[in-house]
Order: C-alpha cells, then structure tokens, then sequence
C-alpha cells in the first residue's frame, strides 16, 4: 500500500478513507491483562491473571468476524445485551486466537504488566518481572548490606523506596520459547511504562537508580550481550586498569573520589563557567559554580533515554526527588544532560526551566521521541501545526493559572523529558493532522484514560465530517479496547472514495476543465492527482521536479505562509481597512460575523506557537524570514521564464499561489508587497503567468488597472494651472462682494473732493449697522 517514493502525510491521507465504524462493547475476554498489539499488528501480547506468564494471541484479521458481524446496524453493539436475548458468541476467539503461553517468573516474582518491549522486526519481546528483597537473617543483611552500597553515590533507600530483584526476559514470539534472561539483584530499576529500560534498534539501556549505574546490552541472536557499564566507570576496561595499577582494599562505597559520569558533569559546568568569566571579565559565573558545587555533586541519576546507538538523554535531581519523597518531582530543580558513550563527553547541560531546551523539545521532537519516519510515523510538535497548537495552548493554560507563569510551564512541558521508549502510538487516528479528537479522553501517549459514558468521535480535518466514533468502555482496559476497535470494525467510506472533486484551475489543461464536482478539492496534489486520473495535463513528474516541488512547498510553508497570515489577519490596519470588511461582504450572514474573527485568532495562534517574543518581535522575524524567501526565489528564477525552464510545473504552480495575492491585493500597509516589487523577475513571472493562464482575469485587472492611471495622469496634467485657477476664482469672488455691498447700499462712492475717505468708511459702517 505505502509507496517509497511517496510522501508520508500524503500517504496516511488514505486513512481518512478508511476508518472504524463499528464499536463492539462489553466483548468477554479471557481472564488475562491485555497489554498491545507488536509493530506489525499480526500478535496480541496479554499477561495472565498471576502475572507470572505471557500468552501471545495471533490476530486473524477484521474479516474473521464477517458472518457474526453482518446482520448489525448502527456504530456500536453491547454484547452484553446482544447475549441475553440471542445465542452466545464469543466474539474474543473470532478475532483472536491464543498460540502460545509462555511461563516466565519463579521464586515469587511477578511480571510488570506496564512493562514491555518489541524489536523491530517483531520478532522478539523484552518483558520484567520483580520480588522485594527479603532479608530477615543476619549473613543475608550482611550480604545485602554491600549489595545494596555498590558505590560512593549509591542512593539510601526507605519505606517508598523499597528495594527489589529483578529478571528481565527475551522472548521469541513466532515460537513462543524464552531465550534469554538477565538478573539484577537488590536494586531499583522503575519499569512502569519502560521509563527505567529502553530498547532502541538492538541496543538495549538498563538504569539502575539505586546504584547510579547505566547498563548497555546487544541483543544478537535471540541472546543478551553485557557491553558496557556507565557510572563508576565510564569505559568497559577503567576498572581492572585502575586495580592493576593502583590495588586498594577500600570498599567502593567508601571512596573519597568522584565517580567518572559525575566527575565529567562536574568538569563540564567548572569549564563552561571558567569560559562565561573570562567574557565577560568577571568571575560571577565561576563564583556561582563554587557556589553550588555541592549541590550539583550531591544530584543523583533519575531518568535516562537513547537519543541513538551513541548519545544518552540524562536526568539529574535532588535525591529526595529520584527516592520519592518530594510530593510534586516535577517542579523540583533538575537538570539534563547529554553524554557521548563512545568517547566519555559530556556534550550539553541544560537546567529544567531552560528555554532553549523547551525549544528543542518542540522543534526536534522526532529525535526525543526516536520515530522512524518510513515504518512508525508519529504526529509530534515538530512535524504537524495542530499537535503545535495543542502544546501552545497547554502552555498558555499553565501560564495563567494560579500559582503558574513562564518558569512553571516550562518545567512541567519538560517533565516528559526524558521519553520512555515505545510510549507513543504511531496510529493515524490518533495523528492531530488528519483528525481532531479529544486530548483529554484519547492521546498517542499509550496510558490509561478514564472512560467515559459517551464516545469518543473523531473529525477528519480536510472534509470536516464525523467519520470515527469509538466508545470505551470500563469493563475494558481503554488502551486495549482501542486498539481492538480500530482493527475490528474496518470499512471504506463511499463517499470519499467515489465522490468526484472540483478543480479550480486549469493550469496543466490542454482542454477545457472537467466538469465540477461535489465536494471542492483545493490541495496541489489531490487536484494534480484528479487531473492525472481524468488524463488532463502531463502523464507524471520526473523524480528530480518532484522532490524539488516537495522540498519547496515545504519551505514556503515555513518561511513565506506566516507572513502572509500576518499581512492578511494580524496586521492591525490591513485586517481593518482590508480583509475584514473583503470577507464581511463575500460571506452570507450570519458567517461574515464568524469567520473572519476564526481566521484571525488561527493565524494569531500559529504565529505564536512557530515564533517567540512580543508581537513586534514576531513580526520582525517574519518578514525578515519572508524576505529571504523572497530572495531566493528570485535568485533561483533568474532569467528563466518558469522555475523548471521554459515550461511550467507543480512548482510553479504553488509558487504562483503564494506570490498572486500578495502581488494583487490592495494593502493599506504593504511592507512585503514593496519587497515583493523590487524583486522584478518575480513580478514578470507573476504577470507571464496570469496572462497565460488566466487570461480574463488578467485582462479585467489591467484593463482597470490602465484606467486608474488614466484618471491619475489627468489629474497630474491639472496640477500645473492650479494656481491660475485659484486667482481666477479669487478675482471672481471679489467682484461678486464688491457687487453685492453696491446694490445693497452698504457702499458707497462720492465724487466730491472734500469729502474725506472717513466719510466713506463711516457710511460703510452705518451701513452695516442698519441691515443688521
């Protein structure tokens, strides 16, 4: 089904069109834990009720169940219901079937139910098991007693701090056979939701926080392989070097020195604040680091993850946060740190509340998360604006609430640092760009929600219709049931898959365009795929020009999208004078009221979660982005007629998309567009399009276009005889006065020569006075 040469997003588009429609409630199961599917969906992992052994369902497919299923209308069954008035069907064993169960836990332990790894290939899972350590007699806490203090910065546990024995299994699913184990004794490894094992490619990280150690093992052949041991010593062979050179009977846990991990951690700050000093001339930042020299030796290792097969992702904290004492960890101060194993370096440092590492997390969040984009494609921060969205609106809400601000929200987007392995679904119904659900009911975060008495729907973002519906219920584990669902009740929908669609442009066509369908279809590359199937237009892209169009739609997208969502709805005058009172009157009511307000707080939002900074701020870094982008497409333009030579393609085409309005469109203030007219090859490339293509648009536009400056070159011819007017007219009021104040008497001339021009005025006046 999936294409290598195709996009990933445009290829789980295909989900939208295929999706459950059929939830079947309070379904018997056997009496086991269900826990996942493996990666390839083909088995049903589940521990049994002892949680001493695993059984392994195999998956037969959402056809199994046709003939039990087809006789059911509506969106959900209770079979709860359905069982007491019809003949019992066991709708569990129709679509799975048990092939193995394999025993595992002896002398006491259990099996960790929230606790399991698959490999790759779905070939192998990784499953824990655990028993406190009981040590009543006096050799056995004797023994216990340098078990438990291995090392100088081994933790001191306590009564929520009990220490365990633990086994972790490799099991073969296909042959349902245990092929190797692993025993860590008198230990504190967390195994809830994998945060203490990670499992990345064949390279499995064991972190044992009681004794501050990180455990790297192979797995080759079905069998553990010890590598390598990270705490006391940071490379496999320090210790028998150091005993055969320096032979001391002191035990470890009573060693004055620093063990290696923390003294590397300790030399990395001391240089770091040596280097800040010395630019700046003072010895603040060396101060401070004395200053807290103590404290940072005194952290302890909380968490850890396998950025790759040679970087780890460390956490550092105060002991009573790492032994849980502290009722809320995740305010507390901690700091994480990025380490090379191969060459025993630390490369990074950043403290909870660092910006910086928030904006990591949200643009790389891929890397935290280590998807693989061509088999196990995550929805994240980083790839999709709609899961951006959801984290900036989870961080403004931290912000304003009580007892909240900047410092707190960073700390608790950061407490998901590091990630726990296998801890996010890779679902398309789950991905934020193809659907819209609730986050609070369902997330890709695989833990348990609390079920609710309604379902769960889900809203395809690109045709905005209820095509998922899903109802958990109690009786069921709500990860489980969800997954379940979604393989049970597969179907087509008939109306995305056989409706036609309307193209607006013909800008491939060497004909007339097809006629218009219902629904509208306004992406480039379901219009170009339409026009394909309807034989419009060119038989296929070579590679070259369809990555080159890939790689650029997605840099306008980044680059020049924001800065025209900000000329359009965020610039204060422009949303004002232009494209409110444009959109009030192409709308009917009472949408012209709606919309336009929607479309301004969506532009003001994705401004905010792709920028940082104050408004003015923001818009600086937009246009000076956009400008760039501006300049490089002029740059690659030159003096070709087309971006792909003398004959246009997609690129162009979304090209042309981007620069049309912002060329065009009558903006009060046009700080981009002025921009945009300097870059001359850009505008005769705008123009030669429109004049091609949409030849009646172009020639009413310039038609009105000439006619504007024919009034305005009139009125310059005017300008010189403006002064002339002006006395004219002048001359002309005064006469009229003049003639007025005569013919009412109010003036008058005596020809007399002894009359004095007092007498005149005087006349004048009385005059005056008598009309009045």
């Amino acid at each position: 089904m999936k294409s290598p040469k195709s996009p990933q997003n445009l290829t789980r588009d295909f989900y939208q069109s295929v999706f459950p429609n059929l939830t079947l409630a309070n379904i018997d199961t056997p009496p086991v834990f269900l826990r996942k599917f493996n990666p390839i969906g083909s088995h049903l992992l589940a521990f049994s009720s002892d949680q001493t052994s695993i059984e392994i369902y195999k998956y037969l497919g959402p056809s199994a169940a046709g003939s039990a299923l087809h006789k059911f209308n509506g969106d959900c069954v209770d079979f709860a219901e359905f069982n007491r008035n019809q003949n019992r069907i066991n709708i569990f064993e129709l679509f799975f079937k048990r092939k193995w169960m394999v025993n595992l836990a002896q002398s006491g332990e259990q099996l960790n139910r929230e606790c399991s790894l698959f490999t790759d290939d779905s070939k192998y899972v990784i499953v824990c098991s655990s028993a406190f350590v009981d040590g009543n007699s006096g050799d056995q806490q004797q023994s216990s007693f340098f078990n438990v203090y291995s090392n100088n910065e081994a933790v001191t546990p306590h009564n929520s701090f009990r220490l365990e024995d633990y086994t972790i299994f490799l099991v073969d699913i296909e042959n349902g056979r245990l092929c190797d184990t692993i025993s860590f004794k008198t230990d504190k490894i967390y195994l809830s939701h994998n945060q203490g094992i990670y499992l990345l490619n064949d390279t499995l990280a064991v972190l044992s926080v009681q004794h501050q150690s990180i455990y790297l093992l192979k797995l080759l052949n079905g069998k553990f392989l010890p590598v390598q041991k990270i705490g006391r010593f940071c490379f496999p062979g320090d210790e028998e070097q150091l005993l055969s050179i320096v032979p001391s009977a002191v035990p470890p846990y009573r060693e004055a020195t620093i063990n290696s991990l923390k003294h590397r951690l300790l030399a990395f700050l001391y240089h770091k604040a040596k280097d800040a000093s010395q630019q700046m001339g003072t010895l603040y930042e060396l101060r401070k680091f004395y200053q807290y020299f103590d404290h940072i030796r005194s952290l302890k290792l909380w968490k850890m993850q396998l950025l790759d097969e040679d970087h780890l992702l460390l956490k550092y904290a105060d002991e009573d946060v790492v032994t849980m004492k502290t009722l809320e960890p995740n305010s507390a101060t901690s700091f994480f740190v990025v380490y090379n194993i191969s060459k025993a370096t630390i490369l990074a440092v950043y403290e909870n509340s660092a910006e910086e590492m928030l904006a990591l997390l949200e643009n790389f969040c891929d890397y935290f998360r280590n998807t693989k984009m061509h088999k196990n494609f995550a929805c994240s921060p980083s790839n999709s604006i709609h899961a951006r969205h959801i984290m900036q609106r989870l961080k403004q809400t931290i912000v304003s609430a009580r007892f909240g601000g900047p410092t707190e929200a960073i700390k608790r987007l950061l407490c998901q640092l590091p990630v726990s392995a296998q801890s996010f679904t890779s679902s398309p119904y789950l991905d934020n760009s193809l659907f819209s659900y609730d986050e609070k009911r369902v997330s890709m975060m695989e833990r348990p929600k609390c079920c609710g008495e309604y379902p769960i729907r889900f809203y395809g973002r690109d045709f905005l219709a209820n095509c998922l519906k899903i109802l958990l219920t109690q009786d069921v584990h709500t990860d489980d049931l969800r997954r379940v669902g979604w393989r049970l009740g597969t179907s087509v929908s008939r109306h995305s898959m056989h409706q036609d669609y309307d193209v607006r442009s013909n800008m491939w066509s060497t004909g007339p365009v097809p006629n218009r369908p219902n629904p509208f279809l306004f992406t480039l590359w379901k219009a170009s795929s339409y026009l394909h199937r309807k034989n419009f237009g060119p038989t296929q892209l070579v590679e070259s020009q369809r990555c080159e169009t890939v790689s650029y739609a997605a840099y306008l997208e980044e680059k020049l999208l924001p800065a025209l969502l900000h000329i359009w709805w965020v610039n204060e005058k422009n949303y004002i004078e232009l494209t409110r009172p444009w959109y009030a009157k192409a709308l009917r009511l009472p949408f012209n009221f709606y919309y336009p307000g929607r479309y301004e707080q969506d532009a003001k939002l994705r401004l905010q979660s792709c920028y940082n900074g104050t408004p003015d701020e923001i818009e600086t870094q937009v246009y000076n982005d956009a400008e760039q982008c501006l300049n490089s497409l002029s740059q690659k333009l030159g003096d070709s007629q087309y971006f792909g030579g003398n004959c246009p393609f997609a690129l162009d085409a979304t090209i042309f998309a981007y620069l049309a309005p912002l060329l065009r469109a009558p903006f009060p203030s046009n700080r981009l567009q002025n921009h945009l007219k300097n870059c001359r090859t850009l505008v005769e490339f705008c123009k030669r399009v429109s004049q091609l293509y949409f030849e009646n648009s172009f020639n009413k536009y310039d038609a009105e276009k000439k006619k504007a400056e024919a009034v305005k070159k009139e009125t310059d011819e005017d300008f010189p005889n403006q002064k002339r007017n002006w006395l004219v007219a002048a001359i002309f009021a005064t006469a009229a006065m003049t003639g007025y104040l005569f013919s009412q008497g109010m003036l008058q001339i005596s020809l007399q020569p002894q009359k004095s021009s007092a007498k005149l005025v005087t006349k004048a006046v009385k005059g005056s006075a008598k009309t009045f």
